[in-house]
């Protein structure tokens, strides 16, 4: 259970901590006051790059050019940053370097927002992410091969858009999408 979230130069918050004491958390502002801010800095230790997907370089804020996320949990205490300059990101575990697929070891974070709930039953692309995510953070060997098909799916529309997709290519990408 997540018992505190510090955000530090991280999109709409310039220093934000908040201890949680329950199991259940509503997060609830006015429009643009930085909630999506927080599921997103939370989101940062799931497979991926957070519930949007979102480009690092927009995270840092307020003329700095870092930015960290802090959650204390009941086992551990997990912190993310991201250097601009360097493009680094950086994830530990009890003060201890991680890859970020080594994380749900220390958390599991499932979440379902409005946009995903509606986006779920609209776009089958969001519907696959999602999906992958959830499945990332439960085994690791899924996250390796959902990250190798897509980076094949990416190579394969690519050769058919340059119209070079042919029965070669076709044989090949067989093998590994199938």
């Amino acid at each position: 259970m997540i018992k505190s979230i510090t955000l530090g130069q991280f999109k709409k918050h310039e220093h934000f901590k908040q201890e949680i004491n329950e199991k259940i958390v509503l997060i609830h502002g006015n429009n643009a006051c930085g909630k999506t801010s927080i599921l997103e800095a939370i989101s940062m230790f799931t497979p991926g790059s957070g519930i949007f997907s979102c480009d690092m370089e927009d995270i840092p804020t307020f003329t700095t050019s870092a930015c960290e996320v802090i959650i204390d949990s009941t086992y551990c205490k997990l912190a993310f940053s991201y250097i601009r300059e360097t493009n680094k990101k950086e994830f530990r575990a009890n003060e201890t370097n991680k890859r970020q697929l080594e994380l749900p070891e220390y958390i599991r974070i499932y979440g379902l927002t409005p946009y995903l709930a509606f986006a779920f039953w609209k776009d089958s692309s969001i519907r696959r992410k999602h999906i992958d995510r959830l499945m990332a953070q439960n085994d690791m060997l899924y996250a390796t091969l959902a990250t190798k098909y897509a980076k094949a799916m990416k190579e394969r529309n690519k050769l058919i858009e340059l119209g070079q997709f042919n029965d070669y290519w076709r044989k090949i990408y067989d093998s590994v999408l199938i």
